[in-house]
């Protein structure tokens, strides 16, 4: 396929030629399309893009313990992340009640991973 780059202040915009968008031809069958990667345009206007090493160094978090509403994962530097998550509509009362009730099973976790590291 053809295309043509349109060069404006900070942006490039590649299309496809007049006559390959006559041919009825769906580049992207309807869908906005985005890759990830590095876009690199040279001197001579000749466009490269490398993509990104995704998951390359392996998962961020190691999930080590969980309850219904809380993670504790390790991070790849050997970092604690404590994580809560609850609904949006849920008030802020029923927040606080969940939060001491997974408390106790949480912090018995803690408690068992100090000991482990002894």
């Amino acid at each position: 396929m053809d295309t043509v780059a349109i060069f404006s202040d900070n942006k490039v915009t590649v299309m496809p030629c007049p006559w390959d968008t006559e041919k009825g031809e769906e580049v992207t069958n309807g869908k906005v399309v985005s890759f990830k990667g590095r876009t690199v345009l040279d001197e001579s206007g000749q466009m490269r893009t490398t993509p990104y090493n995704i998951g390359s160094q392996g998962p961020r978090y190691e999930t080590l313990f969980a309850t219904e509403h809380c993670t504790i994962q390790r991070t790849n530097g050997g970092g604690l992340v404590e994580r809560w998550a609850f609904r949006r509509e849920l008030p802020m009362y029923k927040v606080c009640e969940i939060r001491e009730r997974e408390r106790p099973s949480i912090d018995a976790f803690f408690v068992t991973l100090k000991e482990d590291l002894k």
